[in-house]
């Protein structure tokens, strides 16, 4: 087999495991967003359609009824992430491209990791809508809950008030929970507030669930927790922690993850240059389905 033949068929295998753990570790909030694969230099996810009244038909021959339906639309702009290094033996090359070799997990981790912050910076940044993206959206001021409530005009970090007041936001949009899934982030110190409070812990007030192992805090009432570190704070250094449904957010997927090994000729000993890159971007759908809840992070 010649050397190009060598070098193709470690790709492929790169490939292949890449993909395959990429099914098995996806990025934390891929799962609970809309997703889908784009292309171009920009794409609307969701032509938005907005909510319209019938009127009454109160005569027989009463003239049809034209009611002009309002379109909008959302756009999202890809960003491209990579991960590479250097490998100069063909041995250890061979053992990391493994699906469990610390090549393949660390390039997976790397980009999921970015998929996550693209993800958390559009939770509440202005959305670009409209026929070309040339308006900015912002989050209603009423999607955000105080870092004070449940605190008796202290701030105070994530309490059960502040997630049942950020349901509350939800449902007062008219969203369909019958048909969907809410979730809300936490990273550790926010975790350990709840874990603090007797609404979660007894289980009078509530369904909480819990890892398999006991250790890690799954849902309350019918609120499933996403862990992560990522999460961002405000000027106030108040951790602006998300709660949404899926339908709230969209990631598009210009290209998934994928992977490259190439011979570094112009390095002294040529070694070999492995590599993932992807290219994705994401933005909020509808306002109606997202809230910012601050909490106190000292």
């Amino acid at each position: 087999m010649s050397d190009a033949s060598i070098l193709n068929s470690y790709i492929e295998k790169y490939n292949d495991n890449l993909m395959l753990l990429s099914q098995q570790e996806s990025s934390r909030l891929r799962a609970a967003v809309m997703s889908s694969s784009q292309s171009g230099e920009g794409a609307a996810p969701v032509d938005q359609v907005a909510a319209a009244e019938a009127i009454d038909i109160n005569t027989r021959y009463q003239v049809k009824p034209l009611i002009e339906t309002v379109h909008d639309r959302r756009w999202e702009h890809p960003v491209s992430k990579g991960w590479g290094d250097i490998v100069d033996e063909i041995d250890k090359l061979k053992v990391n491209i493994e699906l469990n070799g610390a090549y393949t997990k660390t390039g997976i981790n790397a980009i999921n990791r970015e998929i996550d912050k693209e993800i958390i910076s559009r939770f509440f940044a202005s959305a670009l809508t409209g026929r070309s993206g040339g308006t900015s959206t912002a989050l209603p001021a009423g999607n955000t809950i105080g870092v004070q409530v449940g605190g008796s005009s202290s701030d105070v970090g994530l309490n059960t008030d502040k997630l049942l007041a950020a349901r509350e936001v939800i449902m007062a949009g008219d969203v369909d929970i019958d048909n969907t899934t809410f979730y809300c982030g936490i990273n550790a110190r926010q975790e350990r507030n709840l874990l603090e409070e007797i609404k979660i812990i007894n289980g009078d007030y509530g369904v909480t669930q819990f890892d398999g192992t006991g250790t890690k805090l799954r849902s309350w009432f019918g609120i499933n927790f996403i862990h992560t570190e990522l999460y961002e704070t405000d000027s106030n250094s108040d951790l602006q922690v998300p709660f949404w449904v899926p339908e709230g957010m969209h990631l598009g997927i210009w290209q998934d993850v994928k992977g490259d090994i190439s011979e570094r000729k112009d390095l002294n000993l040529n070694p070999m240059h492995i590599s993932v890159n992807a290219t994705f971007g994401a933005t909020r759908v509808e306002e109606a389905k997202v809230v910012r809840i601050l909490c106190d992070e000292s």
